[in-house]
């Protein structure tokens, strides 16, 4: 067991370590200030290594920390720039998490109409993937 009762997974991650990033495990164990602080940390070298991928994970991690902690505002323009990263990085599973998530936040904030636009261009993302015969990550079983 690993931080307040998370487990701690091993195998390799993005950045080639044996242990998962430090940031979700914050996360996972609600503590979001220290995921927060974590992930920030972390963007300045994920721009200048100019991943992508990496960088649309980096910002709907802190799009799920703001939106945990209630800054909707800022949530939104993280999914919203994970999304367009994740297309940048041909991670469609990503970009349509990142399109969910936004979507959920856009209803929070009272717009319904973008809401439902995004949960579509997510259910259309998905939809296209599983017609390409790749599985559905996780997050959406």
């Amino acid at each position: 067991p690993g931080r307040a009762g998370v487990r701690d997974r091993t195998g390799p991650c993005r950045c080639g370590s044996r242990r998962p990033p430090r940031g979700r495990l914050l996360y996972r164990a609600r503590d979001l200030a220290g995921a927060d602080s974590l992930y920030s940390a972390a963007r300045p070298f994920l721009e200048a290594a100019a991943d992508s991928a990496d960088l649309a994970a980096l910002f709907n991690g802190l799009g799920n920390c703001r939106a945990g902690r209630g800054a909707y505002r800022d949530a939104a323009a993280h999914y919203a720039r994970a999304a367009v990263m994740a297309r940048g990085g041909g991670s469609r599973s990503l970009e349509a998490m990142a399109a969910n998530n936004l979507a959920g936040i856009e209803m929070i904030l009272g717009d319904p109409g973008a809401a439902v636009a995004g949960y579509r261009r997510a259910r259309d993302i998905q939809r296209s993937r599983s017609a390409q015969g790749r599985p559905r990550s996780k997050s959406w079983r």
